[in-house]
């Protein structure tokens, strides 16, 4: 799998210079930045209603990562530029659950490598409005549970955990975003974003945990920062 994300990343990067006018600009941009996420039905998944009044239970949105290359064209004479991306981001959420006798929690982590197209608008100098629509597989499909209890054995623990991770499964992430941002001269570039993703990403097969099959998609509200490159040195900076 890491060589396959070796090959995608060069290959964008090849086919962005290769295709390079005098016209238009082609610049590349590295980020990194967090999201707050929220999982729609992940207790509801995980905790069966019939024994509701015997627990306590809450669910924690957690703030995930998430890191990217994009290379980006400028249109000559144009607000507008078109982009390719290479991402992977965390999709995660927790859930506690408090009895008398003890407890549970289920930290779901469902981390996917994305491949995504998109476009900016620049209205003003440096300022930017955008959209992007990404897709692509789970990575830890059949690890994405991190199961842990008090009150039972290790044994009995690392026993429901191996049975959990075969009933409950990652599935293909697709997810669209929008943002808003600023290009610094010096090549800085900040944006806030929110997405949204359009797939059910877990996947529940028959089970006696009580651990239903119910929609779980995604939302996404984060903040990202990066460093933008040129691929031409004597071009300015300020968008």
């Amino acid at each position: 799998m890491r060589k396959e994300i070796i090959v995608i990343i060069f290959s964008l990067i090849t086919l962005c210079s290769s295709a390079q006018t005098a016209e238009g600009r082609f610049s590349y941009r590295l980020g990194a930045g967090a999201n707050l996420v929220s999982i729609p039905n992940l207790a509801q998944t995980f905790c069966s209603d019939e024994s509701k009044p015997n627990y306590d239970l809450s669910e924690k949105r957690c703030v995930s990562p998430q890191v990217s290359v994009v290379a980006q064209y400028r249109f000559p004479t144009s607000l507008v530029a078109v982009e390719g991306a290479v991402s992977c981001c965390m999709t995660r959420g927790k859930i506690d659950k408090n009895t008398s006798l003890g407890g549970e929690s289920y930290d779901i982590k469902l981390n996917h490598i994305t491949l995504g197209i998109g476009a900016k608008v620049y209205p003003l100098k440096g300022v930017f409005v955008g959209a992007v629509i990404s897709a692509g597989p789970c990575l830890n499909g059949s690890s994405c549970v991190n199961y842990d209890a008090s009150g039972v054995t290790n044994f009995a623990k690392m026993q429901t955990s191996d049975h959990i991770n075969q009933t409950v499964k990652g599935r293909t992430l697709v997810r669209a975003d929008i943002s808003m941002g600023y290009d610094f001269p010096m090549g800085l570039s900040i944006e806030a974003l929110y997405g949204r993703g359009l797939t059910d990403l877990i996947e529940v097969v028959a089970n006696s945990y009580g651990i239903k099959e119910l929609r779980n998609d995604s939302q996404y509200a984060g903040v990202c920062v990066g460093w933008v490159i040129n691929t031409n040195a004597q071009q300015t900076r300020w968008r």
